[in-house]
């Protein structure tokens, strides 16, 4: 007769006393008890503030700079406004004939290149936005990685020419692109302490022809501004929270230049030989968690043209990294494919994950909210690293190292690598 229900479990009960000896270790989780009810330490609510930027912002302008204001008090994040205008018609106001020109995928993403945040004249970060854009989106789940791209980002269609407004997020220690956490910022930044010392972004935007297919400038922007997500809550909290002068620490990451050549060209010819080519590194300061091979496809064009796709990249079929010539570690196209998938990092539909030595156990987990692992390069003065690769690319190094950003008493923010 069977049981009401249509299953009978008794089975399973009868099994538990045979595997009690895998009952050990410390209790850390209880699906039958209820959740207990917790709060977060401040209530806040989050606004927008326009600011405005000088005129010079613009497509392939360099160098440009702009401050926060001096009321600012608590910043969560802190984004550029972009409207990009539609790209006129074929053959109309300077865009080549033939097929229409048509922006790239994620156009976004291509925008900005360097980005430098200086606190009393000194610089306090630099990296290439599209280093940290290729580093967020690969650490992104489907559903997280398209509703992102669609926020911020202009949508991922790989060919349109509709006019549509971008909300980068600008790069910050605590920002969450930054420290590649799919999960929120790394708490706010207590701006209202800063005084003379306000942070100021120093932003170089990129040629217009990198932002679309047919290698050519869509125009200037419509319009473009900056929005400063800022925290408001009552006036006592707020005053402890936007001053934190000489207690403020927060260890995330910083991005640093390992080669002393930066777009190097691997060639067809070496390709074709299956050449192995040494690329120096200028000698690193810090404690490495990875080395990232960021080569970017030939293909028909060149870097110098504008004509190539800046995410298409590469996998190298050898990799390895020499320290004061002795090999530290030596993959190939395999191993580094498996030592990419035990450390976390996985390939989405539109972006091949760079190639990277892994110097901490499953770095994309953990990112920079834990200690896994670091390879500190203090006591060594020459590294190398090298590389072949199955086609012809534009090659660049990339270390990413922990850091420790904090406010010093007079509002000054520095950086440590120690």
């Amino acid at each position: 007769m069977p049981i009401q229900g249509g299953e009978d479990p008794t089975l399973f009960l009868e099994s538990l006393p045979y595997s009690s000896q895998w009952n050990v270790g410390p209790v850390n989780r209880d699906n039958l008890a209820a959740t207990a009810y917790a709060r977060v330490r401040q209530p806040y609510i989050a606004r927008f503030r326009t600011v405005p930027v000088p005129a010079t912002f613009a497509v392939g302008a360099t160098n440009q700079s702009f401050l926060l204001p001096e009321s600012l008090q608590v910043m969560l994040s802190c984004y550029l406004r972009i409207d990009l205008p539609e790209i006129p018609a074929a053959g109309v106001s300077g865009q080549p004939a033939g097929a229409q020109n048509m922006y790239r995928k994620f156009v976004g993403a291509r925008i900005l290149r360097e980005v430098r945040v200086l606190s009393a004249g000194q610089q306090v970060m630099s990296c290439d936005f599209r280093d940290v854009m290729t580093d967020y989106l690969t650490n992104l789940e489907r559903s997280a990685y398209e509703s992102f791209v669609a926020t911020h980002l202009g949508g991922r269609e790989t060919a349109h020419k509709d006019a549509r407004t971008i909300l980068l997020p600008l790069p910050l220690w605590n920002s969450a692109i930054f420290a590649r956490s799919h999960t929120g910022h790394l708490g706010a930044i207590p701006a209202a302490g800063f005084a003379n010392n306000r942070l100021e972004f120093i932003l170089d935007f990129a040629d217009g022809r990198d932002l679309t297919t047919r290698a050519t400038s869509p125009g200037d922007f419509a319009s473009i501004s900056v929005e400063i997500h800022e925290a408001l809550m009552p006036s006592a909290a707020l005053r402890a929270y936007a001053r934190q002068n000489g207690n403020y620490s927060l260890i995330s990451r910083a991005m640093r230049r390992l080669s002393t050549t930066d777009n190097a060209l691997y060639t067809a010819a070496q390709a074709s030989a299956d050449t192995v080519v040494t690329f120096e590194c200028a000698s690193p300061a810090g404690s490495f968690e990875e080395i990232i091979i960021i080569a970017v496809k030939q293909g028909a064009g060149t870097i110098a043209a504008h004509d190539i796709d800046l995410f298409d990249y590469a996998i190298p079929t050898t990799m390895s990294l020499v320290c004061d010539s002795r090999n530290v570690r030596v993959l190939d196209k395999a191993k580094a494919e498996l030592e990419m998938y035990s450390n976390g990092f996985t390939n989405n539909e539109d972006i091949v994950v760079p190639m990277r030595f892994c110097l901490g156990s499953h770095t994309r987990a953990y990112g920079s909210s834990s200690y896994c692992g670091a390879f500190a390069f203090d006591a060594i003065s020459n590294v190398q690293v090298q590389l072949s690769f199955a086609e012809a690319c534009y090659v660049r190094i990339l270390g990413i190292c922990k850091a420790r950003y904090s406010i010093t008493t007079t509002g000054e923010v520095r950086q440590s690598l120690r």
